[in-house]
């Protein structure tokens, strides 16, 4: 007997022993990376009183949905910095002629943008951090929690974090849909199923 479902507790597997999280699949958490971004470049469009065309587009982080967004971003002519950890991020962000920055020296980088987009599931931002933002520059928060920054240490900067959880399903529930549909087709398929 099969169990499948999506982002399970382990512990059902002390009960089941045949338990699938497709959330867990790659090819579903690639696929995932674009109504993400899409969804976050709609959130974008509408909180900015300017085009994403010449605007400065902040991604911080560089995994899957990072990479989605930022080739998104490029190709409606944002000026995209990338902000990651691993040199080889910042290199392949760099050959896609996009800038990029260390993410431990993004002060700058924030300090200059129009826009700021996090995807890294931790805090990587402080008090500080923040203040350098300038006023009214939204900060579209797409990780999972923690989150990059405090909601307080936010407060007290001035910064409006906008929460954008689990957008595939609420910007594209069609696609997040054929998305799932797709990755459990492959587990019966390994299963000898179908």
């Amino acid at each position: 007997q099969l169990l499948l479902g999506g982002k399970t507790d382990i512990r059902i597997n002390e009960v089941h022993r045949k338990t699938f999280d497709y959330y867990e699949r790659e090819e579903l958490k690639i696929m995932n990376a674009v109504p993400t971004a899409e969804g976050a470049i709609a959130i974008a469009m509408r909180e900015l009183d300017i085009t994403l065309h010449g605007a400065r587009a902040a991604v911080l982080g560089f995994g899957r949905v990072g990479k989605a967004l930022a080739l998104r971003l490029k190709a409606l002519g944002a000026n995209v910095c990338v902000c990651a950890r691993k040199k080889a991020d910042l290199a392949l962000a760099s050959s896609l002629d996009m800038e990029s920055a260390d993410i431990s020296d993004m002060k700058t980088v924030l300090a200059g943008a129009d826009c700021v987009f996090n995807t890294v599931p931790e805090r990587i931002l402080d008090e500080s951090d923040l203040r350098s933002l300038r006023r009214g520059v939204p900060l579209i928060e797409l990780a999972s929690a923690p989150g990059c920054a405090d909601k307080a240490e936010a407060e007290r900067a001035g910064v409006n974090i906008i929460p954008a959880p689990a957008l595939p399903g609420k910007c594209a529930p069609v696609t997040a849909g054929r998305i799932i549909k797709s990755a459990i087709c492959a587990i019966l398929k390994e299963e000898g199923v179908l």
